[in-house]
């Protein structure tokens, strides 16, 4: 599982989800997610049930391929657009999706 000190890339994402507020719309401008890799996450999500959480982000990251600081931005940038919602503290988030139940 991606750990940062003890914390997956999907708790990352929500602990970050405030300063995401604040930063996210500058860092989009300058540093744009490929559609494709969003497409890659939002799959490998809803192959995991739509909800991330500590005892499935291996799978989700093991689906992707991607690294921390990737999975990191996909997350923090479907926060911002409200398409992943965090759940109660350190339980995870749930993907917003027509996929998803």
């Amino acid at each position: 599982m991606i750990q940062t000190g003890n914390i997956s890339f999907a708790l990352k994402g929500v602990a970050l989800c405030g300063a995401v507020l604040v930063a996210g719309f500058a860092q989009a401008e300058t540093d744009p997610i490929a559609q494709e890799d969003r497409e890659i996450f939002v799959a490998a999500m809803i192959s995991a049930g739509c909800l991330v959480g500590p005892d499935n982000a291996a799978d989700v990251e093991k689906m992707t391929g991607f690294p921390e600081w990737k999975l990191t931005e996909i997350v923090d940038r479907l926060l911002e657009e409200g398409q992943i919602v965090p759940l109660e503290a350190g339980k995870g988030i749930t993907l917003i999706n027509e996929g998803c139940p």
